[in-house]
């Protein structure tokens, strides 16, 4: 059975969790959390989303973001795991 594509809309607001696997630690220590802070700063600047509010913990992040006409949420959120697990896994 194919899986159903998801709707997404220009300009709109989500609220994303990302997390682990089995619900393991991704943000141990607090290298960790500056290292993935630095990664989200980054994208919001080359992309141009709002950043509503985040809440980061040791096994998940919280995330508000506002997409804009130019990018998706699903391209914003694959750089800014992809950027921060290549570094996480150094």
């Amino acid at each position: 059975m194919a899986s159903v594509k998801r709707l997404y809309y220009q300009n709109a607001v989500y609220h994303v969790c990302i997390r682990g696997n089995n619900k393991q630690y991704i943000l141990q220590e607090e290298e960790d959390k500056v290292i993935f802070l630095k990664s989200l700063e980054k994208f919001r600047t080359r992309f141009g989303f709002k950043l509503y509010g985040f809440v980061v913990m040791d096994n998940h992040v919280h995330l508000v973001i506002q997409t804009n006409s130019l990018v998706s949420i699903s391209k914003i959120m694959h750089a800014i795991t992809l950027s921060y697990s290549v570094k996480f896994r150094r």
